[in-house]
Formats: structure tokens, sequence, C-alpha cells
């Protein structure tokens, strides 16, 4: 199976670095690029092969929907899930959804369930999408 390449914006550092030697932990999960702001994860999307975005849907330089379109227009075929600190009504989740958002995760909620996990299946989904347009 090949390492899939994982790029997280998230701008509260501390979560971030906890959050990164959690992945590192997986042996399916190749690099870990990390970026504080979309601005900054945009520059490393460019540059660099990623297959799954998680994203912080509160951002000091985008917030929700706006943050998932400006990624979805230029990288559509990558998978973005969201983490959030806050909780999301049914109308948020469905703008998020229709906006190209793959999955969410609470970040209460992040150590309960398994990011790994999440980051995975959203590879394999990729992974089929690509296999499907014939782009591999």
């Amino acid at each position: 199976m090949n390492s899939t390449n994982v790029l997280f914006i998230e701008d509260y550092e501390n979560f971030r670095t906890v959050v990164i030697e959690i992945l590192k932990l997986d042996e399916t999960i190749g690099t870990i690029y990390e970026a504080p702001t979309l601005d900054d994860g945009l520059i490393i999307l460019d540059k660099n092969l990623i297959d799954v975005i998680v994203l912080d849907l509160c951002l000091p330089d985008a917030n929700g929907v706006e943050g998932i379109e400006k990624i979805i227009c230029l990288y559509p075929e990558i998978p973005i899930i969201i983490l959030t600190s806050i909780e999301l009504s049914r109308k948020i989740i469905d703008s998020l959804i229709i906006a190209g958002a793959y999955s969410f995760i609470s970040k209460s909620q992040l150590f309960k369930l398994s990011l790994s996990d999440s980051i995975r299946n959203a590879a394999c989904f990729r992974n089929m999408q690509l296999l499907v347009s014939g782009a591999r």
C-alpha cells in the first residue's frame, strides 16, 4: 500500500504539533506537511503531491466554505477532512458538503475517533475517483 501524504492546515500551533505527532505513529501516512494559514497551505499544495487535506474550519485567512472553495477550485481531486471546535448545524454541514468537504471531525472527538482512519478512507476514496476518471 502506498503511503498517504497529508497537508494539515491548522492555525493553533500546539494542537497542530500534537496531532502531527500522533499521525506519525501511523505507518500508512507518508509525509505530513503543515501550514498555519490557508495561503501557506496553498503554497505547499502547489509544490508537493498531497493525497488528503485536513483543514481547520476557522483560520485567520479563511473561514468555512470559503476555505474549502479555494482549495476545491485549484485541487478538486484532493479530499478535505474538516476539523472544527465549534458545533455545526445541519445547515452549515450541508453547505460544507456542497462546497466539497469529504468528512468532518470535531476536535473534541478527535482522540475517540481515529483521524488516521479518516485519512485512509479519504485516500481510498481519492484513488477510486482517479481510477474511474482514468487519471492514474
